[in-house]
């Protein structure tokens, strides 16, 4: 990665500039998401990284410490969560079916 640019945000040109190259950099990171998000071993991925950042439950539990630290972890599960329903909103019954699916499959 490179150097951190300095910009005067008083200087309007820098700050559409950086602006610009905000949104390319988050358009550029969304398309990726989505594309991914297309296969299904992708999909299986992001299930299981719900599950694991216990998305699906709650984080509260008789240790204080240990709360904080679910809600952590959560809390990275909630902004993936947040992505997949912000830009892939119909993939997100697809890849319950499938973890259901594999579930079924596994357990019988």
């Amino acid at each position: 990665m490179g150097e951190e640019q300095q910009i005067d945000i008083g200087d309007q040109y820098q700050s559409e500039t950086r602006a610009k190259r905000v949104k390319l950099a988050r358009k550029r990171r969304d398309g990726d998401f989505v594309a991914m998000m297309e296969v299904p071993g992708f999909r299986a991925f992001v299930w299981r990284l719900l599950g694991a950042a216990h998305v699906f439950e709650t984080s509260i539990g008789a240790d204080p410490h240990q709360t904080s630290f679910r809600e952590g972890e959560r809390n990275i599960g909630l902004m993936l969560w947040a992505d997949v329903a912000r830009l892939c909103p119909r993939q997100f019954p697809l890849m319950a079916a499938e973890a259901a699916k594999r579930d079924e499959d596994l357990h019988g």
